[in-house]
């Protein structure tokens, strides 16, 4: 079975979206030992940064280093899942 095929047949197997639920959007940043920073959960969508962005975390600057995406839905209800993973190291200091 193909790795399309696949993802139809998990895919077909979930119910149809409920009541049009909005996507659960969850963003876990990373230190480059792979600490978990922060986290952050929402209903709706997140805007998310591009690899050497930077950002501020709790009013600490740093830059985005890597960032990868999952896209899932719920087995009972339906409601997109999307959790990213962002990896971050300290600016550098002149």
């Amino acid at each position: 079975m193909s790795v399309y095929q696949e993802i139809v047949r998990q895919d077909a197997a979930i119910p149809e979206l409920l009541g049009g639920l909005p996507a659960e959007h969850s963003v876990t940043f990373t230190s480059p030992d792979e600490t978990d920073l922060m986290r952050l959960q929402v209903q709706g969508a997140l805007p998310l940064p591009a690899v050497g962005d930077v950002i501020e975390l709790h009013r600490s600057e740093v830059v985005v280093t890597d960032l990868t995406t999952r896209y899932s839905r719920d087995g009972t209800t339906g409601r997109p899942l999307v959790h990213t993973a962002v990896a971050v190291r300290e600016l550098d200091v002149p």
